[in-house]
């Protein structure tokens, strides 16, 4: 089965998508029931089988609405179907919210709100983007097998994002939240993310073997202040840290 908009996310996760028929008739129905046309890329993904629990399974043990409750009244009680939002994911500690903008768009933008705020930013230009940089940002954490590192380190300049445009592949940018913005960056199997706000950088490092890690983090030691505020979580990052600082 070969998906329009969803086909990088699923060979990312090295799964292949199934369709479900039951699915996609819950999707159909809530044309008439509560006139709502899903757009074309939401309809694609809400009709394979487990997409609720794919996405929860790659996000940080956040909420995702059913199909079946698709435009009811927030649990703050709104009406955003009116707005024209359709609500789809709510933060673990319900700080955050997420909802694409209705805009007749096949593949429309994510947007993001503070609860207490209420006030609606742009997070992701499509849907589909969004989905894949949940899987991008989660999947190593969900697996056995991977190596991470990680760093709550000064805020990361332009000149260093400049340099690791350079040595990487940038993948598309989010914003809001967990991050005001997010950047990404991948080099086979090597990836980072960095959640940049206000005051700090937490960057996430990780890699499908050790010697992997320890050639990427090579490549970054010298940016940020990463030689002092990278951690471990595990004795294969204890070992990767020890082998860096030997080398200074």
């Amino acid at each position: 089965m070969e998906l329009k908009y969803h086909q990088k996310t699923f060979e990312l996760l090295n799964l292949q998508p199934r369709f479900s028929q039951g699915a996609y008739l819950k999707l159909e129905n809530l044309k008439t029931e509560k006139d709502i046309i899903i757009p074309a890329s939401i309809l694609e993904w809400y009709s394979l089988e487990n997409a609720i629990e794919l996405l929860s399974q790659h996000s940080n043990d956040d909420y995702f609405v059913k199909v079946e409750d698709f435009g009811k009244p927030s649990y703050t009680n709104e009406d955003l179907a009116a707005e024209g939002f359709l609500l789809f994911m709510i933060e673990n500690q319900a700080v955050c919210e997420w909802a694409v903008k209705l805009n007749n768009s096949d593949d429309p933008p994510v947007f993001a709100r503070d609860v207490d705020v209420k006030k609606w930013e742009l997070c992701a230009e499509k849907f589909s983007t969004f989905v894949w940089t949940l899987a991008f940002d989660w999947s190593r954490f969900r697996q056995m097998g991977s190596y991470l590192l990680y760093a709550n380190a000064e805020p990361i300049k332009e000149s260093e994002i400049s340099e690791l445009q350079n040595l990487f592949q940038e993948e598309p940018r989010t914003y809001v939240f967990p991050g005001k913005v997010t950047y990404r960056f991948s080099q086979q199997d090597k990836r980072i993310h960095i959640w940049q706000n206000p005051g700090q950088a937490d960057w996430n490092i990780s890699a499908n073997s050790s010697q992997s890690l320890f050639e990427l983090v090579q490549k970054i030691w010298h940016l940020s202040d990463l030689k002092d505020s990278l951690f471990a979580v595990d004795d294969f990052g204890e070992i990767i840290l020890k082998r860096l600082k030997s080398k200074e």
